[in-house]
């Protein structure tokens, strides 16, 4: 058959968090004092993620918190939540490494007070248990997908294949699904010999 390549990702995995950098709106007070720093942070480490708990300033102005922290490739994130609550969740970590977030109490005119830092390790993310085992073999006309994904995260395999001049192109043919055994057929290539290969999955 044709050469076929499969990258598998999760959402969780890659979820971008936090799209305040695009304002188009300036904040309707002006306080220009910084609220004071969160405290009491804790947290508990999470498949791919990690969630933080924290005890809030005293601030009548406080509007939210904010976590800041990078990715293993690099990819800076940021994740908001309400004075409402005490908690919010970092994710999309691809690895099990110790990594910084800090946290900032930003108030209605979006002055943010100094930062906590906090050293967080996530759990192994889910994908790396897909991806080990991840299962091709011939089908009619195609090749028969398996994997097992004992958390029901949600998952997408995404296919490559090479046309006929081997240049490596996607295909329509990607898997969406949150089931626990993942049993799908890949039709639509011819029944020659051919070179079949699963680079590394992606996490963040």
């Amino acid at each position: 058959m044709n050469k076929v390549y499969i990258l598998i990702w999760s959402f969780a995995a890659l979820l971008w968090l936090g799209c305040g950098k695009e304002r188009t709106l300036e904040p309707l007070e002006k306080n220009s004092t910084s609220p004071g720093r969160i405290s009491n942070v804790q947290w508990t480490a999470g498949p791919g993620k990690a969630t933080i708990t924290y005890a809030l300033p005293s601030d009548p102005d406080l509007l939210y918190v904010k976590a800041v922290y990078n990715l293993a490739n690099g990819r800076e994130m940021e994740v908001k939540a309400s004075y409402y609550i005490n908690n919010l969740t970092v994710e999309g970590f691809g690895d099990t490494e110790e990594h910084e977030v800090k946290l900032y109490a930003v108030n209605r005119s979006e002055m943010a007070s100094e930062p906590v830092s906090v050293k967080i390790t996530p759990l192994e993310n889910p994908i790396w248990g897909v991806f080990r085992s991840l299962a091709l073999s011939p089908d009619f006309s195609g090749i028969r997908v398996t994997a097992k994904n004992i958390s029901k995260s949600s998952m997408a395999f995404e296919v490559f294949a090479e046309d006929s001049t081997g240049v490596l192109k996607p295909t329509a043919n990607n898997i969406y699904t949150s089931a626990e055994d993942v049993i799908r057929t890949i039709r639509g290539y011819d029944s020659v010999p051919g070179i079949l290969r699963l680079p590394y999955g992606t996490a963040g």
